[in-house]
């Protein structure tokens, strides 16, 4: 009886893992995160540019549906130094053509992320606001412009208005 009471314990010391099996198992795992990381952080950047994007096109679009439902122009302004956007709308109460910001949650100052750029516009100058605009007409029309964007790892964006209907297109360079 004695004997078999040694065979018991010793299979019983090895039914665990050694220590190096620990290591070995823990380094593969170590191993296969630290390759799967950088695949999603890629993607997670993508994925904000893409709404970084979206947004802009939001607001323009809703500059020209506010400029129909108003009867008034609107303007989509942006000021590449400082990676801003916003809209304005025309002041028809006073005599002067001016544009006045509106207070809207929607139509507050937005802020390009850090990790994208507004290059030089190809659209209209309002030199007293230090801005370039989209004029967005009572009509449903906007003023043809080309606005880019450049992510910090030279992926461009382009959105381009078509002016008669208001037509935005987006494309990636």
């Amino acid at each position: 009886m004695r004997h078999s009471h040694t065979r018991a314990r010793g299979s019983a010391l090895r039914q665990g893992y050694t220590l190096i099996e620990l290591i070995i198992v823990v380094t593969v795992i170590a191993l296969i995160t630290a390759s799967v990381v950088p695949i999603y952080r890629g993607a997670f950047g993508s994925v904000h540019t893409e709404h970084a994007v979206r947004d802009i096109v939001a607001l323009l679009k809703y500059a020209q549906e506010r400029a129909v439902t108003d009867t008034t122009a609107y303007r989509f302004c942006i000021r590449p130094e400082t990676r801003e956007y916003w809209i304005m709308r025309q002041d028809t109460e006073g005599k002067e053509r001016l544009f006045v910001e509106i207070e809207d949650k929607k139509a507050e100052r937005e802020t390009l992320p850090k990790y994208l750029t507004f290059d030089r516009p190809d659209a209209f100058e309002d030199r007293s606001l230090d801005a370039y605009y989209i004029q967005c007409e009572p009509s449903g029309a906007c003023s043809a412009a080309t606005i880019e964007l450049t992510r910090d790892d030279g992926t461009r964006f382009r959105i381009k208005t078509k002016g008669k209907l208001g037509h935005i297109e987006v494309d990636e360079r």
